[in-house]
């Protein structure tokens, strides 16, 4: 219940002969949880400047930190040390610089990840976001896939010719001192 909508309305019409989803779950809690008495309201601020209360978790620990220039970052591992949430957290003003560096990728921060004692300060929050994925794919190259004249989807069906019309994306995330 965490992504009610998969498909919007008015995606799907009389054209339509195929839908593929996929949809992924990771319920997945921290090594070591926050905890919740430590919780505390405190102020957050925001890429734009302005200010909003949240709920913030505090914990010190052993953890992989780094930073650059212009950033600071912690893994949080997950039970089972399988996974972990790596949070890069911007200076102030700093949010677009370092958004355009991680734009080629997360290798050169993860590197930079060493073992330190670090206290945490990490707000509770849920994050949800849908993006249409055409102009993406299509700007990296992918584009007679979305051409009625071009794509080839013989492999599908030879009836008649199929394209790719939408590509979807939703995402959910919640954190909270649980994992």
């Amino acid at each position: 219940q965490k992504i009610p909508e998969l498909i919007p309305a008015g995606v799907l019409d009389a054209m339509t002969r195929l839908v593929l989803t996929n949809a992924i779950y990771l319920k997945a809690s921290w090594a070591q949880p926050f905890d919740t008495r430590a919780t505390t309201d405190a102020s957050f601020t925001k890429t734009d400047g302005a200010t909003v209360t949240a709920r913030f978790m505090h914990r010190t620990d052993a953890l992989r930190y780094a930073s650059g220039d212009g950033w600071r970052m912690v893994e949080l591992p997950y039970a089972g040390d399988a996974l972990a949430m790596d949070v890069i957290v911007p200076d102030t003003g700093r949010f677009a610089a370092v958004e355009r560096t991680l734009a080629g990728g997360l290798a050169p921060f993860v590197g930079a990840l060493r073992e330190a004692e670090v206290r945490v300060t990490l707000p509770r929050f849920t994050f949800r976001t849908q993006v249409e994925l055409v102009d993406a794919l299509t700007a990296l190259g992918i584009t007679q896939l979305f051409d009625p004249a071009l794509a080839d989807l013989s492999g599908i069906t030879t009836a008649e010719r199929l394209y790719v019309s939408d590509v979807l994306h939703e995402a959910y995330l919640a954190v909270t001192e649980e994992g």
